[in-house]
This record gives structure tokens, C-alpha cells and sequence, in this order.
């Protein structure tokens, strides 16, 4: 394998973790607001896991698109 292959795997890789360690951040912390917040207080477990879940990927998806 060349090295620029090597390199451009190295960098694929980097990011892939960085989105991956992002999503689990932001998910993170969004799960926090949702089930505190009392705004959020009328809607039942499931919609708030899928609330959360579609926010995160969608942080996930503004900064993969900038980069």
C-alpha cells in the first residue's frame, strides 16, 4: 500500500471518530435538556429518545458538512 493510501486511511479514520465521538457528545447533552427541561414534559419517553436521536444527527450532519 502507498503511503499516501496509508495517509488518506489515517485521515478517513480520524474522522470517523471525531463524528462518532461527536454524536455521542451531543446526544449526550441534548438527552440532558430534553428529559430536564419542563417544555418537554408533555411528550412520552419514546418521542423523546426519538427527539434526541434525529437532533444529534443532524448537529452530526451541519458539521460534516462543514468540513
Amino acid at each position: 500500500m502507498s503511503e499516501s493510501a496509508k495517509s488518506a486511511m489515517e485521515a478517513a479514520s480520524n474522522h470517523l471518530m471525531l463524528f462518532l465521538v461527536l454524536f455521542l457528545v451531543s446526544y449526550t447533552l441534548l438527552s440532558l435538556v430534553v428529559h430536564k427541561a419542563p417544555v418537554f414534559s408533555a411528550f412520552s419517553r419514546e418521542s423523546k429518545k426519538m427527539m434526541v436521536s434525529v437532533a444529534s444527527l443532524l448537529v452530526l450532519g451541519v458539521v460534516a458538512y462543514c468540513f
